[in-house]
Parts: C-alpha cells; structure tokens; sequence
C-alpha cells in the first residue's frame, strides 16, 4: 500500500460504512454469511461482491490508527470496507449490511465517525416479507394464537346483543305506558267536561229564560279546549317515545363502538391508511406495503415491485428482556413465514431460518 493511500486510509474508514472485526474472519465463512443477505453474492478474488456493493479485503488495524479513528480500547482489528458501486436495492442497503455483519461476528459497524455495535441498537427485529396483505381476521387470530391469547368468547357478543335488545324493549314498553297514561287522562277529562255539561243543561232549564244564552256561550268551548289539549299531550308523548327509541340508543353504541380498539381477547388492532398495527403480550406487530425491499426478498419475490412487511418487535415498555427482546418477537415472526409462506429477516435484512440466528455473536 502507498503512502498517499496510507493517508488517505483513516479518512476512508472513518466515512464508511466499515466494519470491524476482533479477528479475521475465513472468506468461505463471510461469504456464506453474506448470503444470507443476497443469496446471489460470490467471491471476486479476495473481495465479496453482494447486491451492488463490494466489500473489500480486509485490513489489519493496529493501536496506532485505531487511535486515529479515535478507537481507544482495542489494541488490534480487522476492517472491512463496505462500498456501494451500483444502486442499491433500498436506501442505505450498504449501511445495513456493514452492520448486519458486525452484529454476527461480534464487531462494530464505523460509519460517518461513528463506531456503533448493532447489538446494542434498540431498533431491532425481525420481519416477514409477502406478495400481498393477509386477510385481517386469519392474521388476527394467528396472533392469538401465537401470542397465547385466548379467542373472543361467543358468550361476550350474546350477552352484548341481548342487553341491547333488551334496553330495546325496554324502552318501547315506557313510551307505550306513556302513550296509555296520555289517552287515559284525554279520557278521563273528556268525561268529566261531558257530566260538567249535563249538569249545566240542567240548571239552564231551571234559570230564567233570558239568561240561558249567556251561561251557553260562556260554558261551550270548554269541552273544546280540554279536548284539544289532551291531543296534544298524546301526540307530544307519542313524538318523545319515538325519538327515544329511534335516536337515544343507536348514538351510544355508535361512540361505544368507535372507542373500543380491542376485540376482548387482549388484541389491540389499530388501522391507519394501509398500516395496520397489533399489539399484545408486549409484542408489536406492524403490517404496511414496502415499495424497496431487501435483496434477499427481491431474489425470492423477482417480479414484485411492492411487498408487504410485517414487523415484530418488542414493546419498549413492555417485561421482556434479556434474549427475550429478540428472542420472543423472532419467534412469532417465524411462525408467521411458515404459516404465510413468507421469508423472515432481521433488522438488517439478512434471513433468518432459526430463532437464534438474531442473537448477536458473544464476545470474549
């Protein structure tokens, strides 16, 4: 290597996307791993070339240009430079792999000044890749299933239509006793202005004469009036228990049903756009369409030019930790590929085909 090059050298790797090994890893070894990745990648001499990067030889770095890429704890590593040479199948695909790399060999990935180490990112998971969206309902109740919740109950939904068809009912017989009591008291002083009448007939007949036109005009539009008024509070009382009925009760189920986003079986779906979103049992699950996609799903899915990704991952709040971070969500999403006849990679686009394959390599 020339001098300019050995300037030049640190300024490269600390760009990146490098990766940094504790030792140096066999070339049959790494290539295998990168094919994880892209099934298609192959050795070109002592360099590896995977889905339009290059990943060159790689380098020993010793205490003095570690210092320089501000590493102060290692006295010896190896880098591995990770160089995009055609577009790449997503954005940041040489990014991914370096770390995707590291995160396998118990190393780190230095990119923009940064050494990170993947197995402390926060962000990982494991994903499957399908053609199309599964049916909500079949993936729901795999989600169930998986995730050991227990199925709606039939009992729950029949109690629930009978409470309201009962309230139902219910309210009907209320308007009709209203009705009732409205037409029995119009009746009631229908009769009663009738006797009222009848005495003053009599007493009429009794009075002078003269008199008898004047005690008949005052007295006859009472019955009238009385009349009139009990109809209106029986038409009034019939209006008020149709609305009751028709209005009242169809509004609070309406509220009732846009508020309740959990199906009683600890199964919280949520839908936004075409993105929808399960949680349960500390896991999250996110199904949304994909447009760029790992190379590993491009080489099983060739024609496809939109995928749809279901995510699963831990909840940040929720108990897991530990393996169980990666380990639980890996589990379910594996479940889900062999039941969707899907493949399932990590957060950095390599296949997984076991669960252990998303723990990280120890280091000693």
């Amino acid at each position: 290597m020339g001098l300019l090059s050995n300037l030049l050298l640190p300024g490269r790797l600390r760009t990146g996307p490098t990766v940094l090994l504790p030792a140096k890893v066999k070339p049959d070894a790494l290539l295998e791993a990168v094919q994880l990745a892209d099934p298609t990648a192959a050795q070109d001499g002592e360099e590896l070339l995977a889905a339009g990067t290059r990943i060159h030889a790689p380098l020993e770095l010793t205490a003095d240009l570690l210092r320089k890429l501000s590493i102060q704890d290692e006295d010896r590593l190896w880098a591995y430079r990770v160089v995009a040479e055609r577009p790449l199948p997503m954005d940041y695909y040489d990014k991914f792999l370096a770390a995707g790399i590291a995160y396998r060999y118990g190393g780190w990935s230095l990119c923009e000044g940064s050494a990170d180490d993947p197995a402390e990112d926060e962000s990982r998971l494991a994903a499957v890749y399908l053609p199309e969206m599964p049916d909500q309902e079949e993936l729901a109740t795999l989600l169930r299933g998986l995730l050991r919740l227990p199925e709606p109950t039939a009992e729950t939904d029949a109690e629930t239509d009978t409470d309201a068809e009962a309230g139902t009912d219910t309210e009907v017989a209320e308007a009709a006793e209203t009705a009732e009591e409205s037409s029995d008291e119009a009746t009631a002083s229908a009769d009663a202005s009738d006797e009222t009448a009848a005495e003053k007939t009599a007493s009429e007949e009794s009075a002078p004469e003269e008199a008898a036109p004047a005690a008949t005009t005052a007295d006859e539009p009472a019955p009238e009036a009385s009349g009139e008024s009990a109809s209106d509070e029986t038409a009034s009382a019939d209006d008020s228990a149709e609305g009751a009925s028709e209005e009242g009760p169809s509004d609070e189920a309406a509220e009732a049903g846009d508020d309740d986003e959990s199906d009683k079986s600890g199964l919280v779906q949520i839908q936004s756009g075409q993105t929808i979103v399960y949680t349960g049992a500390d896991i999250q699950v996110t199904a949304s369409y994909e447009t760029r996609f790992p190379a590993v799903v491009a080489g099983l899915m060739p024609y496809a030019t939109e995928v749809v990704r279901i995510a699963v991952r831990a909840l940040e709040d929720g108990e897991l930790d530990g393996d169980g971070l990666v380990l639980e969500p890996g589990k379910v999403a594996l479940a889900l590929g062999n039941a969707l006849d899907g493949p399932v990679v990590d957060a950095w686009g390599f296949q997984i085909l076991e669960v252990e394959d998303l723990l990280p390599a120890r280091r000693v």
